[in-house]
């Protein structure tokens, strides 16, 4: 019983030490790692955001619309995540279930 109870003890150390870390609050709280875990850079700009301007999102809005789908897969890949452009671009316009950005390749 010895073995079994050193083993246990040293478990609940680590677990100790994991949650008083942080790191191991943020793995239980959502499932992922906080930004700041892998990168301890001062970037202020959100990772979530565009790298294409609004009239662009809107441009590649307006071909997708139209059929293009390629312009719907880079929609998917450059707009907002969790946005309705976002949705438009993954569902190829609103024409096919969610492709999440594979409408040229599923459909074209």
């Amino acid at each position: 019983m010895t073995g079994y109870r050193g083993f246990i003890r040293g478990v609940v150390v680590w677990l100790a030490l994991v949650l008083a870390s942080g790191v191991g609050v943020a793995l239980i709280d959502d499932g992922d790692p906080p930004a700041s875990f892998f990168n301890d850079s001062d970037d202020s700009e959100s990772s979530d955001s565009s790298s294409l301007d609004e009239d662009a999102i809107d441009t590649l809005r307006d071909q997708c619309g139209d059929g293009n789908l390629e312009a719907c897969d880079k929609l998917y890949y450059e707009a907002d995540i969790g946005s309705d452009d976002e949705e438009f671009g993954s569902t190829c316009g609103d024409r096919y279930a969610t492709t999440e950005g594979d409408c040229e390749e599923t459909y074209g």
